[in-house]
């Protein structure tokens, strides 16, 4: 994964990245994500799999990146947890099967593994461009900020979600 995020470092918005936003933050994130994987290697059938995975879903160069590798992250979370209850022999599925099969008791188990994406709410939006710019010019938007909305999240559509990034921005 580190060569995908590498290429992905290299691209405009490469700040746009949560996981680059995450790193910024702490630098414990990097070793709490080395340490996951790390792990989920442990409990794959063939410890090459996680690289095999990664390798055929994640491109750093198409659009929705970003989205494919949180998608992984959560197949990958999901081996490591599941292998905490008894769930054993972890394998990657290929499509149009469920994301992984496994063993437990015996018995051989197909997983489905879902990342529920949060709607594109002001909040979400306000907070994850500032820190999109937090992250990639750190001395401009060094100070804080605190957003109210009358407690009332809406969900905005395109052209208002435009908008709120371009304020964000300047």
């Amino acid at each position: 994964m580190g060569d995908l995020l590498v290429q992905r470092s290299t691209q405009v918005n490469w700040f746009e990245c949560p996981i680059f936003q995450s790193l910024r933050k702490r630098e414990d994130e990097l070793h709490s994500l080395n340490r996951l994987i790390q792990h989920a290697r442990t409990v794959l059938e063939d410890e090459g799999e996680a690289q095999n995975r990664a390798n055929s879903v994640l491109n750093p160069s198409e659009k929705d990146f970003d989205s494919k590798l949180e998608d992984f992250l959560a197949e990958i979370s999901a081996v490591v947890r599941l292998s905490e209850r008894e769930f054993i022999r972890f394998r990657f599925c290929d499509p149009p099967q469920p994301d992984l099969s496994a063993e437990r008791n015996g018995r051989q188990v197909f997983i489905e593994v879902k990342n529920l994406r949060v709607p594109n709410s002001l909040f979400e939006i306000a907070f994850s461009q500032w820190e999109a710019n937090r992250t990639r010019d750190t001395e401009r938007f060094q100070f804080n900020v605190r957003l109210a909305c009358g407690g009332i999240d809406p969900i905005l559509n395109g052209n208002q979600e435009r908008k709120l990034r371009n304020v964000i921005d300047t």
